[in-house]
Parts: C-alpha cells; structure tokens; sequence
C-alpha cells in the first residue's frame, strides 16, 4: 500500500490533506518606540559603567525537537480551521546562542529537561 491508496481511501472518505498553522505573535503597536527606548536604555548603561564590549551578550534560543511530528492531519473537505495537537508538541532541547558587541561568537548552550 502506498501513496495513491491513501489518497483514494482520503478521497473516499471525504477527507483533504490539511497543513497546520499556528497563531502569529502580534507586535504591539508602538513597537518601534519601545525598541528605541530599549537601546538607548542599553547605551546609556554601557557608556555610563564603562561596561567592556566583550560583556555585553546578545542571545537568542532556538528549539530542537527530539520526536519528529508531521505538519499535516487530514479533515474534512471545506473545513477552516481544525485543531492540531501535534503542533504545539514540546519535547524538544533548547539551544542557546550567544555573541557578544565586540564579535565573540560563544559556544552554544544546550538547555534539557531531566527527568526525575
């Protein structure tokens, strides 16, 4: 049995390949404010401490997921909208990375849950 059974028994069943989605975030509207705001904040307390370029971390995160999980779940012709659990699954690692204002790439943190 391959793709083109799935997709008759689909096609029987009334069913259509659906791919999830997810809520956007939502900027709030006097973002660019707030962002300025942020880094003048931020150049004022560097310049005001004397605080060394190679102290000052920008970081982000990233997930990395353990268990694969599909983007797509079937439901019926027409529908809009379809809840989609697999999504939001969160058995994943997170990664950390960090670079500081002089240029130092440094090495990447690994975050993980112990199970107890």
């Amino acid at each position: 049995m391959g793709k083109s059974w799935a997709k008759s028994l689909m096609q029987r069943m009334g069913f259509s390949r659906r791919r999830a989605t997810k809520t956007s975030r939502k900027m709030p509207q006097d973002y660019e404010l707030q962002r300025r705001r942020f880094l003048f904040e931020i150049e004022q307390l560097v310049y005001k401490k004397k605080i060394p370029d190679d102290m000052v971390l920008n970081m982000d995160q990233t997930a990395v997921r353990l268990v694969p999980t599909a983007n797509w779940t079937m439901a019926p012709k027409g529908s809009k909208r379809l809840p989609f659990a697999a999504v939001d699954d969160k058995r994943e690692i997170t990664v950390l990375l960090s670079v500081t204002a002089g240029g130092s790439v440094l090495p990447a943190q690994v975050i993980e849950q112990y199970l107890v």
